[in-house]
């Protein structure tokens, strides 16, 4: 795979390289591949911003990253954030107080691999945020990683993303889900959830602008302007005959407005039938934790943490080191990989009052991410 600058990052590059020009490899000021006008478009920072950029590679060198304008301004610094099996995760910030009232691109080359940035303009955004031309996204996945890793980006380096553009969002509306009863002499109102929703409307943005929206819309965490949404489906887009297009969303505000339910046996037993215990990126020996009376282990995830730079072997037991629940040795989990470990037949975990179960890692350099999911014993 080589050297890739993901899209998920605020700042867009694209790979210089000799294929025929296409999207993927053509900055927007360069596009000439289709028959429309080419309009150009600079990536817009306040004047004291601070962008972090993440590069991945299957190569260890650390990548030469060069600020230009269009003459040589400086390089950055590179830091290797993580490394897993073949693959690397570098970062570097651009601080734009350094690049007042300048236009600047950024290079960034690993070996024959060139990757270089759109046009960034730094000025003083704040009139233009106040007065609703501009809004500011904000996006990361960081606080709840996804089960599968994403090869481009790494987010257990606590990496966040944002960005600017020209866009409204103020027409409201409203969404939910009614469930409704109807019988032969009458309609009856089950169960109604109802949370508020805005009409994201952007101006005539180019497609590498229009990517980062739609990216930015389907992360865990979805900000703009400080208020956090979840972006329903897929927006809408409407084309021009230019090499931009404006994009719409339906917005739905991330807290409930209100509900409405009628009884249908919740209580508070059902609502702690599972219970998800979670221990994250840091277990490099033995861990705890209490296994409450009436519930059994039922499944243990297991993965890897940051900076974890081995595969290991599980052993599970009552005591430290123990492996009398599940012998040491029977799962090895891979670097980059997640393997589940299904315990719930084990007859040791059917004994009355708390018990404290004991998870140990064996591996020189190995980092465990477990997630433990108990649920409630109905035979007790």
């Amino acid at each position: 795979m080589g050297l890739v600058i993901s899209r998920a990052n605020s700042i867009h590059f694209v790979e210089v390289n000799t294929d025929l020009p296409n999207i993927e490899n053509t900055l927007s000021f360069d596009e000439r591949y289709a028959a429309f006008t080419t309009k150009d478009y600079c990536q817009k920072w306040q004047h004291d911003d601070v962008v972090t950029v993440q590069i991945t590679s299957d190569v260890a060198t650390s990548p030469l990253v060069e600020v230009l304008a269009p003459e040589l301004l400086g390089t950055r610094p590179v830091t290797l954030k993580t490394s897993y099996t073949d693959r690397y995760y570098f970062e570097f910030t651009i601080d734009f107080s350094s690049y007042t009232d300048k236009h600047i691109q950024i290079r960034v080359t690993q070996g024959a691999i060139v990757w270089l940035s759109e046009v960034q303009e730094n000025s003083d955004l704040d009139s233009d945020l106040d007065l609703g031309y501009l809004l500011k996204c904000e996006y990361t996945n960081k606080d709840q990683p996804s089960a599968v890793d994403n090869v481009q980006i790494d987010y257990t380096t606590g990496i966040e993303f944002f960005l600017y553009f020209e866009a409204q969002s103020k027409d409201a509306g409203y969404s939910g889900e009614d469930e409704i009863f109807v019988n032969v002499s009458e309609t009856k109102l089950i169960a109604s959830q109802l949370f508020k929703t805005r009409q994201l409307k952007t101006d005539f943005l180019p497609e590498f602008m229009l990517d980062k929206i739609t990216l930015a819309g389907k992360h865990f965490l979805f900000i703009i302007n400080d208020l956090r949404y979840v972006a329903n489906e897929l927006p809408d887009l409407t084309q021009t005959g230019s090499n931009r297009a404006a994009l719409e969303w339906t917005l739905t505000h991330n807290e409930i407005l209100g509900l409405s339910t009628d009884d249908k046996g919740l209580n508070d037993t059902d609502m702690t039938d599972f219970i998800i215990i979670e221990k994250d990126d840091a277990i490099t020996g033995s861990w705890s934790f209490t296994l409450l009376d009436g519930y059994v282990f039922h499944l243990a995830v297991c993965g890897h943490g940051a900076g974890s730079a081995a595969a290991y072997t599980i052993a599970i037991g009552t005591t430290v080191g123990g492996d009398e629940l599940w012998a040491s040795g029977v799962t090895t989990v891979a670097l980059g990989t997640i393997e589940e470990i299904v315990l719930h037949e084990q007859q040791a975990f059917q004994d009355g009052g708390d018990q404290t179960i004991y998870i140990t890692l064996t591996g020189s350099g190995a980092v465990g991410k477990i997630y433990c999911q108990l649920i409630k014993n109905y035979e007790d």
